[in-house]
């Protein structure tokens, strides 16, 4: 360790970290500049990878040919599958609004 212990008190690289007895200084909790690159590079590619999983789920399949068990009484499967399918359309709409929005749209002033 390059830091030299006097009384309580960790010195070196600029720590300035008081401790008691045998305790490790707390760990450096700055923003590490790697997490928003690798936020950056994911970012699409989840995003794609959403679509093309709700685009899929579009494609349903399972459901043509059956007509029960009805659902509540009286909704087919099909009919309750695109339901609960729009429903996710809309909050995979609200999240590529809110994290692949374009920025510099909203920078433009209106003509």
């Amino acid at each position: 360790m390059n830091a030299e212990r006097r009384g309580s008190r960790v010195e070196g690289r600029g720590s300035g970290v008081e401790c008691r007895g045998n305790e490790a200084p707390p760990l450096d909790t700055r923003p590490s500049t790697l997490a928003p690159r690798i936020r950056q590079r994911l970012q699409p590619i989840l995003l794609t990878l959403l679509v093309i999983a709700v685009y899929l789920l579009h494609q349903d399949f399972w459901n043509w040919k059956r007509a029960t068990p009805l659902l509540l009484g009286f909704l087919p499967p099909g009919l309750a599958y695109h339901a609960a399918y729009s429903i996710l359309a809309a909050v995979t709409m609200a999240v590529l609004v809110k994290f692949a929005w374009p920025k510099h749209l909203e920078d433009a002033a209106p003509t």
